[in-house]
């Protein structure tokens, strides 16, 4: 997780109850596309409305990135003045590049409240405090990172609007209640406009729910789905076409990061005036589209020789570039005491001992030397201001399998031959 100001599917279905009684309406909390992997690092829809008495199940799509649902007149007034500052307008026009560097002044004290998912510096340990359920009628979560909601603060009440602080912290993939989180409206719930946000990714990450009154008419799931659905493809369409340009080697590299590419000695080539990448790719993102990442290796086949070097260039979040994977290897656990873990063989290199990084101008230059195919030999999670590069060489022939260990659809196989 980064600081919350500065971080970057099957549609199901869920039918109301027949004559007028209590209706269930589902978010989706990320998106799985059917074209590519990738992360969609929104809420679909963005709005939703229910009534007293009703249920909204936020729906998880799994894709590697941890999500919340985080709730609370701690956090409305969070997502008010945020709004208030013309900030979400701000962002849906510029995205995070025109956004202010530093949290403006009359947000910061409400956010330096607000728990974030993982701890500083390096944003790879879990915070207690944010990462565990809470659920606060008042008072402010725990501002220890080490320190999680009592046990009584985490049994989950019916939302009614006047809580101080309600989160579902993160929403595991596993499990009897696996990529969902559940959100009981009580009968009583006052009526209003309530901000969400996923307290791993940011504000920009959120959703807003509106809360009637009893008997009052709200949308159809089918409206609620389609409108989800239409959400979601706005991004999807940029997304497809950028991969389907990855795929043909027609992907263009952002203007301010030619010179650094070139000068890594990765091969570039100028089609239809702009210039392209022509390597391998370890992720993508699409122009103006701040809210998705794909996660793909491209190629994901691909046929090199002993000895000969081969490059990634890692876009988006951090990726591993990782060879022989455990059978299962969790990216997060969660102990019997709910004590939320990341695995700590997911982050540092393995393996081997790839030579020191060299980050010049916001890309990164990491070389991971030789592997000789007999052994779980990784990366380490590799992330950079712009882009990362990786590269490898081999000195055996084989059929190797890798995979990025932060994001489980992201495989591909590299074939060596002598």
């Amino acid at each position: 997780m980064r600081k919350i100001w500065t971080a970057a599917a099957i549609l199901v279905l869920a039918g109301s109850a027949c004559g007028g009684g209590a209706a269930t309406r589902t978010v989706l909390v990320d998106y799985a596309s059917d074209q590519f992997a990738g992360a969609f690092l929104s809420y679909f829809p963005k709005n939703v409305e229910v009534r007293q008495g009703d249920t909204v199940v936020f729906r998880q799509s799994w894709s590697g990135e941890a999500h919340s649902v985080t709730m609370g007149s701690l956090v409305d007034a969070y997502g008010r003045q945020i709004e208030k500052d013309g900030l979400f307008k701000l962002f849906e026009q510029k995205g995070y590049e025109g956004l202010p560097h530093e949290t403006p002044k009359d947000i910061k004290p409400i956010e330096d409240k607000i728990p974030v998912m993982f701890a500083p510096p390096n944003y790879n340990k879990a915070a207690q405090n944010g990462a565990q359920p809470c659920y606060l009628a008042t008072g402010d979560p725990p501002k220890n990172a080490g320190k999680a909601c009592t046990k009584a603060e985490q049994v989950q009440p019916q939302f009614t609007g006047r809580q101080r602080f309600y989160s579902s912290g993160y929403i595991h993939y596993a499990g009897a209640n696996g990529n969902t989180f559940r959100v009981k409206i009580a009968p009583d719930a006052s009526p209003g406009r309530y901000f969400f946000f996923c307290n791993n990714h940011g504000p920009f990450m959120s959703g807003w729910l509106t809360v009637k009154a009893k008997g009052s008419s709200i949308p159809s799931e089918t409206t609620v789905n389609r409108t989800a659905l239409n959400e979601a493809n706005t991004v999807l369409r940029p997304m497809t076409e950028a991969f389907n340009l990855a795929k043909d080697g027609r992907y263009p590299i952002p203007p301010d990061q030619v010179n650094d590419i070139k000068g890594a000695g990765l091969p570039t080539a100028v089609i239809g005036g702009k210039t392209v990448y022509k390597g391998w790719w370890g992720g993508f993102g699409a122009e103006h589209v701040n809210t998705a990442v794909g996660l793909e290796f491209i190629p994901k086949t691909a046929t090199v020789k002993v000895g000969q070097k081969v490059s990634w260039l890692l876009v988006g979040p951090p990726h591993t570039v990782s060879f022989d994977v455990p059978k299962y290897f969790p990216i997060f656990t969660i102990a019997g005491d709910g004590s939320v873990d990341r695995n700590p063989k997911l982050d540092p290199p393995a393996g081997g001992s790839p030579k020191p990084g060299e980050q010049k101008n916001g890309v990164l230059n990491v070389d991971g030397g030789t592997w000789d195919g007999s052994h779980f030999f990784s990366s380490g999670t590799l992330g950079a201001d712009k882009v990362a590069i990786y590269s490898l060489r081999f000195s055996k022939p084989g059929t190797y399998k890798y995979a990025c260990l932060v994001h489980p659809a992201m495989v591909g196989t590299v074939t060596v031959t002598s």
